[in-house]
């Protein structure tokens, strides 16, 4: 063996020795150290609960979020605050004033659609979740549009009203027709596909060739970092203090 290369080796095995030799002394002081880091966290986790959350047993996907979304609007969810979340996120994310009188019906991943709200006074709410930045389905809120909005109100409303954006925009019953688009952050948008109309499609008795190319509704987009951060601290404010689960 070359002297030099077994000079190295030596200078590093003893390097080593001297490393493990430390490591060795300061251990039982960092564990010390480390083992009443854990006591206070134990004891914090006792009175708070703050190291556990019954998330951690569910897989968080896209269905998933839309449930959870749809448990806090929902008055008759388990949470007891009856109209409390749904009044705020109606106010404060979509600037909406309604009716306090009205009953409302949220309903999760049916028919296709993540999150819809419905009044009993004809209020529509649609909201397409992307909290994964899944990809737009093609023609997707259109077909929305047409299933909640459209079907629904041809009985009693005019062709021409319901494929018109200013019907949406200036009378009182369009104003109540919104879709919300609801991705994890500002990075994502609609796809232009999604918002306009399938090829082929029998929509109804009326020509297909009548419908608008887009959607006539404006969408709305919201997203889970602003505007639900926002609206789940909202809630949170209003929540009574001794309710231990909102802590």
């Amino acid at each position: 063996m070359n002297e030099d290369y077994k000079e190295l080796l030596n200078q590093f095995i003893e390097l080593e020795r001297v490393r493990t030799m430390k490591v060795t002394k300061a251990f039982p002081k960092l564990l010390h150290e480390f083992s009443k880091i854990k006591t206070k966290f134990d004891l914090l986790n006792q009175y708070t609960g703050h190291a556990y959350n019954y998330l951690d047993y569910f897989t968080i996907n896209e269905p998933m979020h839309s449930f959870l979304v749809k448990e806090f609007l929902d008055e008759q969810a388990s949470h007891g605050q009856g109209r409390l979340f749904l009044d705020i996120f109606l106010k404060e994310v979509i600037d909406l004033n309604v009716d306090h009188r009205l009953k409302w019906f949220v309903t999760a991943e049916k028919g296709r659609i993540d999150i819809l709200i419905k009044s009993s006074d004809k209020h529509v709410i649609i909201i397409e979740n992307k909290s994964n930045n899944a990809s737009d389905q093609s023609n997707q809120l259109y077909r929305y549009w047409i299933q909640e909005v459209y079907n629904p109100l041809s009985k009693s409303i005019p062709h021409g009203d319901l494929v018109s954006q200013s019907f949406y925009i200036e009378s009182d019953l369009g104003k109540k027709m919104k879709v919300l688009y609801l991705p994890a952050d500002e990075s994502k948008r609609p796809s232009e596909n999604s918002l306009c109309k399938p090829e082929k499609e029998n929509f109804s008795k009326v020509n297909y060739e009548d419908f608008p190319i887009e959607i006539p509704i404006k969408f709305q987009k919201i997203t889970f970092k602003h505007n639900i951060v926002f609206w789940l601290s909202k809630c949170l404010n209003e929540v009574p203090p001794r309710n231990f689960k909102a802590i």
